[in-house]
């Protein structure tokens, strides 16, 4: 009996030592990133419509507990999402359709710094996997895409071109993952994330090939779920 209770106490002083190495990682990770609502839209009559396509995004994350659950996170983020010009195009072929349309487009582009909270819960004994949560603020710089749409009349070649430009705003996160633990350091984290914001972009120029130049200021919500897989190191 003896042996069987310091065995017990033992393995219970193992797993009490697992959970307290557990205080932080630092990990890379990407993958696709879904554009939602207005971001997403392609009703082109939708003045708010990002016409977004699904992108990728590319983290760098840092997490440290302050105890055994919960801590600190900190997050610096990239994501793409291109834009689809067939909605633009088809809508110019029913209005004239004497003439022949066609579009290029840059696309979206996101570059973000977030911090926030971030706790984990432990799944099975051993400490091996734990579901991690995070909600986060921060700030981001968005970049438009350059549009340009081009127009072929009886041999008559013309063109419009958006010019790209730049604007910051504040953004938020709330996500959600697992993480499993291989060995002492190394993990692979899965991500589950919503980030929202609405950058203005101020006097973003038009122009035309007849000579006509036009400014615009708009608002643009940003609402992506993004899905992220990676490998960090834990200490």
């Amino acid at each position: 009996m003896k042996p069987q209770f310091l065995l017990s106490i033992i393995l219970v002083f193992i797993c009490v030592i697992g959970y307290s190495q557990d205080k932080g990682y630092i990990a890379l990770s990407a993958g696709p990133s879904f554009p939602t609502g207005d971001f997403g839209s392609k009703d082109v009559n939708n003045e708010s419509a990002g016409l977004a396509n699904t992108g990728a995004i590319f983290d760098l994350t840092f997490a440290q507990k302050f105890g055994k659950t919960f801590g600190m996170t900190l997050m610096l983020r990239g994501q793409v999402n291109g834009v689809d010009t067939d909605p633009l195009v088809n809508e110019l072929k029913v209005a004239v359709p004497e003439a022949t349309w066609s579009a290029e487009a840059d696309t979206w582009g996101i570059g973000g710094f977030m911090a926030g909270l971030y706790g984990s819960f432990p799944l099975d004994p051993s400490g091996k996997v734990t579901f991690d949560t995070r909600a986060m603020i921060g700030f981001i710089d968005a970049t438009s895409p350059q549009i340009t749409i081009y127009g072929d009349y009886l041999g008559t070649l013309f063109w419009v071109n958006t010019e790209s430009a730049h604007a910051g705003a504040f953004a938020y996160l709330i996500g959600a993952g697992f993480r499993f633990n291989l060995g002492n350091h190394f993990c692979i984290l899965t991500n589950v994330d919503y980030q929202g914001s609405t950058p203005e972009f101020e006097d973003v120029v038009s122009r035309t090939s007849v000579g006509s130049n036009t400014s615009n200021t708009y608002q643009q919500s940003f609402g992506t779920v993004n899905v992220g897989v990676g490998i960090g190191w834990r200490w």
